[in-house]
């Protein structure tokens, strides 16, 4: 049995040889801490060998329900998670089939609507400035 702890610490010592962004490392090592903190204090579970699936369901729905989070910044804590658990399977650490982030789906986010110009503004701005 591996301490989940020890893992983020593999990973995140993995993450600097290859030569990653600081500031991405330490983005991936507040989201994997804060998701270690919740499965030890609320879940009661240490080792990763005893993550499931529904462990992870819980970790989205409590991010949704802290009413703080939009649903893409709750998939970007998804992506982190897969990025770590493709890790350990790579590592050996755990089997691909119990790599509970294999089906987990992201959120539906909302469709940001993008304003734009179209050709007779621009045409008209441009003439506005040339002036």
């Amino acid at each position: 049995m591996v301490k989940i702890r020890e893992l983020i610490e593999d990973f995140k010592l993995n993450q600097e040889v290859l030569g990653r962004d600081k500031k991405y490392i330490d983005l991936c090592i507040f989201r994997l801490n804060r998701w270690e903190q919740y499965t030890v204090s609320v879940l009661g579970i240490s080792e990763i060998e005893d993550v499931t699936q529904l462990h992870i369901k819980k970790y989205i729905k409590e991010r949704q329900s802290s009413g703080s989070e939009s649903n893409s910044t709750i998939n970007n804590n998804i992506a982190t998670l897969k990025v770590f658990f493709q890790y350990l399977v790579n590592e050996e650490f755990i089997a691909e089939q119990d790599n509970p982030l294999r089906r987990v789906r992201n959120l539906k986010e909302e469709k940001k609507v993008i304003v734009t110009f179209n050709d007779d503004e621009v045409s008209s701005h441009k003439k506005k400035n040339l002036r």
